[in-house]
């Protein structure tokens, strides 16, 4: 029983203090509205600028039909369901072609894949690196029998040979590569333009004769082609002199026997030529999607087959034509926002970016504490103190008096000013003050009514004297 009594008794005391602080704030804000609007507008306009929350949706270019960007690009996608944003995926021509809807103002698409070496970086002031996030071969896929060197490859370059789409990234590269060698490869009439898709099934059926494509090896344009026994795939032995006159490109190696072991496919070490696959966004892009893209392409990393890379190798900052956007320089120094595994990552990005103006307002806010309470009583405060000066100035007017008019009009200001005060909320730390107030008050009025009643009875001698002459 005493239990519950003392547990009743503490939760009338909560209560009790609870209505106490929800008076005292209401009082506050009922007698300083106007501060209490500048305050929130300048709330709202800080929350506007910061930006907490990112957009419900994004749009990100995948490059061609059949190409293994559009796979990644679904990895992409599945990634950030997980934090409720809709990642859409845009197919195109080629990445270059993605590049340019990046960098148009019209377009929706806010992110795309860049292939080093491609488009040249003062064109993209616009546009940040969020880091490489795969390696990319060049792959020569060609008919009839083997061919090696420098020789071999030329004999290749003479036939019919696929060189992509114009505005595709395997275009821009392999004119790069075959310019080294003294070709052009607009001018020359059998090095053909189309589409990856269309030239890979029109080397299968003997159309074409070679064709160059850029893709990484788990491609479903590559993989058939790799599987074809009438096709091969160029062997770049002097890799290492390209990636000298071309330092955006990289050596790779297939191992020997690494794609069919039983079958020793390939029957020695290929060299290729690869260029960094980065992801770009737009430099204003939300910081939560630029993190959430982070954290994507490091899970994507972890968990795909990297054949030229060890396993969570990517994502990381190889091409540095692009420079890094803010979160992504953040990212590869100290890692996500320290609050990540604790809060929402939205959050932990907003603590994380505003963290600096919450210290300095602690730093504010910690030694104003006594004044912030003390202003919760302030006016409590002010309004018995008030009460006590109009009380002063009535009863030093009722001395005065000589009608009862006159005592009436005070007695009338005096249950005016009663009313305010049992209107007006007042602090439990005022309280002593209030009930020290109520017996004056009462004096006064006593003292008023009495001079009233005096002034009454003057009033009837005064009478009856005049009626007796």
């Amino acid at each position: 029983m005493n239990n519950r009594k003392l547990a009743r008794g503490l939760a009338q005391e909560i209560l009790l203090n609870f209505k106490e602080e929800l008076y005292a704030w209401l009082e506050i804000l009922r007698t300083n509205w106007a501060f209490a609007v500048l305050i929130l507008a300048s709330l709202a306009t800080a929350l506007l600028v910061v930006n907490p929350l990112p957009p419900a949706q994004v749009f990100l270019g995948t490059g061609q039909k059949g190409s293994s960007y559009r796979q990644l690009g679904k990895q992409f996608s599945d990634y950030f369901a997980k934090y409720d944003i809709a990642l859409h995926t845009i197919d195109s021509r080629g990445l270059s072609e993605d590049l340019s809807r990046v960098i148009a103002v019209e377009s929706p698409v806010s992110a795309g894949f860049y292939v080093a070496g491609t488009a040249d970086p003062d064109m993209m002031k616009e546009l940040v690196s969020l880091g490489s996030i795969q390696f990319s071969p060049l792959w020569l896929f060609y008919r009839g029998k083997e061919m090696q060197g420098t020789e071999g490859l030329m004999r290749i370059l003479r036939k019919q040979v696929a060189v992509g789409d114009r505005r595709g990234s395997t275009h821009v590269i392999v004119k790069k590569i075959v310019a080294l060698h003294g070709l052009d490869v607009n001018s020359s009439a059998r090095l053909l333009e189309m589409p990856h898709f269309e030239a890979a099934q029109k080397i299968r059926r003997g159309e074409i004769d070679a064709m160059f494509v850029l893709d990484s090896i788990d491609s479903p344009l590559i993989q058939p082609l790799l599987k074809d026994p009438d096709i091969h795939f160029f062997d770049f032995q002097q890799a290492d002199a390209y990636t000298k006159k071309l330092p955006f490109l990289h050596k790779l190696i297939i191992p020997n026997g690494s794609l069919d072991l039983n079958r020793n496919i390939p029957p020695r070490d290929i060299h290729l030529l690869g260029s960094t696959i980065t992801l770009l966004v737009e430099n204003d892009t939300h910081p939560v999607i630029q993190w959430v893209f982070l954290k994507a392409a490091r899970h994507i990393s972890g968990v795909r087959q990297q054949f030229f890379s060890e396993p969570g190798f990517f994502p990381a900052y190889l091409d540095r034509d692009i420079p890094l956007s803010k979160v992504a320089k953040q990212y590869y120094q100290t890692g996500l926002p320290p609050l990540t595994s604790y809060v929402p990552l939205w959050l932990a990005d907003f603590i994380d970016r505003i963290w600096f103006y919450l210290l300095a307002g602690i730093t504010i806010f910690v030694p104003s504490i006594r004044l912030l309470y003390a202003s919760r009583t302030y006016y409590s405060n002010q309004v018995i103190e008030s009460a006590f000066i109009r009380l002063s100035e009535i009863d030093h007017q009722g001395r005065t008096l000589a009608t009862v008019a006159d005592v009436d009009h005070l007695l009338d200001k005096l249950d005016e000013l009663e009313k305010d005060l049992d209107e007006t909320w007042i602090s439990s730390n005022n309280l002593k003050l209030y009930y020290s107030f109520k017996p004056r008050l009462k004096n006064v009025r006593d003292y008023l009514k009495d001079k009233r009643q005096q002034l009454e009875a003057n009033s009837d001698v005064g009478v009856l004297s005049v009626a007796g002459k």
